[in-house]
């Protein structure tokens, strides 16, 4: 694998998986072809995280600092939405 650049890599011949960093876990998923593991969230920006991290948080997000950063740098401008609990909403 060679990475292209903070949050991507390719296999060396261009032909394998393309797999990114989760900003959460800094885990890596793949994102096509064929596969596609990455889950977007609208609430925080229209970042994408692995799907290990959407379905362990299926109540929310309990990072709610590291997501609010993550959304300012993205470019949204209110703070992501909070359920109940505290936590950063899915959706």
């Amino acid at each position: 694998m060679k990475k292209t650049d903070k949050k991507r890599w390719i296999s060396r011949d261009g032909l394998g998986p393309i797999l990114y960093e989760c900003p959460l876990c800094g885990e890596k998923y793949q994102q096509g072809p064929s596969l596609y593991e990455g889950r977007k969230l609208n609430n925080c920006g229209g970042i994408f995280i692995c799907s290990r991290c959407w379905e362990f948080n299926w109540d929310g997000f309990v990072d709610v600092e590291k997501l609010t950063i993550l959304a300012k740098n993205s470019g949204q401008k209110e703070p992501p939405k909070q359920n109940q609990n505290g936590f950063v909403e899915r959706w």
